[in-house]
């Protein structure tokens, strides 16, 4: 009998969707069936962004405030042996669609009591939207047994203008002295192959192993040095998150003055400090090293502990 699979994901820009479609070509059609549940939120979430309506959502991202899903894609099997939930991180956490869908109830239901694998597409920070995501999975009473993880290549700089150029008026191509925006095409080709590896344990019923077989393959890859920077990341998008949202609703001119800040300081205290955080991570990669080699054994792993961040 065919083993039954079901991919779940958001994406805005295609660059996810492409994801997907390239994990899924891994499996073999004699052996699998696959169910495939785009969401769209096109109303929601236009694209290319305005920058404003970007960062009106930033408040309700970090919080993990959900909003009611009013679309089913797809009617979905009473079981599945798999699911697959791609997603992308905006400000350190899971995006409102991801987190929004994945504590939905009809989706929880199908997510109970089922393997499932997470893939992630982000430009290089995903550490904690995995460990929020593994938050809400437990809480569906799911069992995470593997994680991919593809980023940006470019460097943090570099990606920072390429990625604002992509997200604010949709230009994906190279420019001046900048890379094409995105995870590399290169990087993307090499989904299914980790395709193929997860449906092999799926098919010996040895998932337990899936993770092990995906770090050899270089499926995730974490930067050690980036590490403390998205600790310190993450404290201060929760401090800014509250303020905003304690100003009131989205559609208020106090939230709007309030998350006009958050815009204005966001990228320039990141292109200022830039240079001086790699300076203090290389130095705290010295003096941290046996902790930062667990935390990112750690971050490797599907393991869950609270408190990571």
């Amino acid at each position: 009998m065919k083993k039954q699979i079901l991919f779940i994901w958001y994406s805005q820009t295609g660059q996810l969707s492409e994801m997907v479609a390239k994990l899924a070509s891994g499996f073999d059609k004699n052996l699998v069936d696959i169910d495939f549940c785009q969401f769209q939120f096109k109303e929601r979430f236009p694209f290319p962004w305005k920058k404003k309506k970007f960062f009106n959502q930033m408040p309700e991202v970090v919080l993990g405030i959900p909003f009611d899903i009013d679309e089913q894609p797809i009617s979905f099997k009473s079981k599945y042996d798999l699911i697959v939930f791609a997603y992308q991180p905006w400000f350190l956490h899971p995006s409102l669609p991801a987190s929004s869908i994945i504590q939905d109830k009809n989706i929880q239901a199908i997510l109970k009591d089922t393997p499932v694998v997470t893939l992630i597409g982000a430009r290089n920070m995903w550490l904690h939207a995995q460990e929020k995501i593994k938050e809400y999975l437990m809480q569906s009473s799911a069992k995470l047994v593997g994680n991919i993880v593809l980023v940006d290549g470019a460097k943090n700089l570099e990606s920072m203008f390429t990625v604002q150029r992509w997200m604010f008026k949709g230009k994906k191509d190279p420019y001046f002295i900048f890379p094409a925006a995105g995870i590399h095409e290169k990087d993307i080709a090499r989904l299914p192959a980790l395709g193929s590896i997860i449906d092999k344990h799926l098919q010996a019923n040895t998932l337990d192993q899936l993770q092990a077989a995906i770090v050899q393959q270089q499926g995730v890859v974490v930067k050690t040095q980036l590490i403390p920077l998205e600790q310190r990341g993450v404290t201060n998008f929760r401090k800014f998150a509250k303020w905003i949202y304690a100003a009131g609703d989205k559609e208020s001119t106090a939230r709007a003055k309030r998350e006009w800040v958050f815009s204005f300081l966001l990228p320039k205290v990141a292109s200022i400090l830039s240079p001086i955080t790699f300076i203090g991570n290389q130095i705290k990669g010295v003096l941290l090293k046996e902790k930062l080699d667990q935390d990112k054994q750690y971050f490797e792993s599907i393991k869950f502990e609270k408190n990571k961040f």
